[in-house]
């Protein structure tokens, strides 16, 4: 049976100083809270948390500006691809918040930066009745590998979103300080994941409902942290479409769902 790595995450607990710099760069004015699992500011607008080591999302720094709304309209235009990059790139470079590679580690990691443009439906109109997809922010959202595959979840996320050139109205980052191997397992087949997933489906009913497997995707999903060694385990991530079997039209796409299946034995 083929074999797969499983990584173990290690955070380091930030620093006082270091958390006040990006707070005070960010422009949240308020004083600094401290427990043991977090480190925690805000004034009225803004509020800034990182959850240190132990913690249920160990690693994460979030961020937000309730000036305005993520979804809401923005007069003029949003910040282009390129200003709101370089902005997110010399803030993660400035603070150190990307995992630092050298040649002796043991996990390639990578980290690939990308943006986009956030749309929501608007209501124009005096009654609200016609409705349009209009911008509401440039995001950047940096794509998290590890030794070639693709590495999800909320404590292997980086994703920013702008409404203005000077600065972000949220950061999502939520990331490891190191990664190494921490043992190999057997690796599921896909038909054998295929088998168990037809069980679930089974034990909770939807055989009274077909369903098709659209497609299947193995990756690392970065989780809460629930105590015990704090592993970065692999799955496959089943796209399962259902269908209602009375359906005249077999053309008619169904509801689909992402289901996360262990691929691990």
């Amino acid at each position: 049976m083929a074999e797969i790595p499983v990584f173990l995450m290690r955070t380091e607990p930030m620093k006082k100083d270091r958390f006040a710099a990006i707070a005070a760069h960010l422009g949240v004015r308020g004083e600094m809270a401290a427990t043991g699992d977090a480190l925690f500011v805000q004034d009225k607008e803004r509020a800034l948390a990182y959850a240190l080591p132990g913690s249920r999302f160990a690693g994460l720094l979030f961020f937000t500006d309730t000036s305005q709304g993520v979804a809401s309209p923005v007069p003029g235009r949003l910040p282009g691809d390129k200003v709101v990059a370089e902005w997110a790139g010399a803030f993660l470079k400035r603070f150190q918040l990307l995992p630092i590679q050298s040649d002796k580690a043991q996990v390639k990691a990578t980290f690939a930066s990308r943006t986009f443009t956030r749309e929501s439906v608007i209501e124009d109109g005096e009654k609200g009745v016609k409705l349009r997809r209009a911008p509401v922010a440039a995001e950047v959202a940096v794509d998290v590998g590890a030794d070639g595959y693709h590495v999800t979840g909320p404590r292997a996320r980086v994703r920013m979103a702008f409404k203005a050139a000077r600065g972000p109205l949220w950061i999502h980052r939520g990331l490891w300080d190191t990664l190494e191997v921490y043992e190999r397992r057997p690796l599921l087949s896909e038909d054998e994941v295929h088998r168990r997933l037809a069980d679930r489906l089974t034990s909770r009913g939807a055989a009274r409902r077909a369903w098709r497997l659209v497609g299947m995707r193995l990756a690392y999903f970065a989780g809460e942290f629930r105590g015990g060694p704090d592993l970065l385990l692999p799955y496959y991530f089943a796209d399962v479409e259902f269908r209602d079997p009375k359906a005249e039209a077999s053309d008619v796409q169904g509801p689909r769902q992402l289901i996360q299946m262990p691929a691990c034995a």
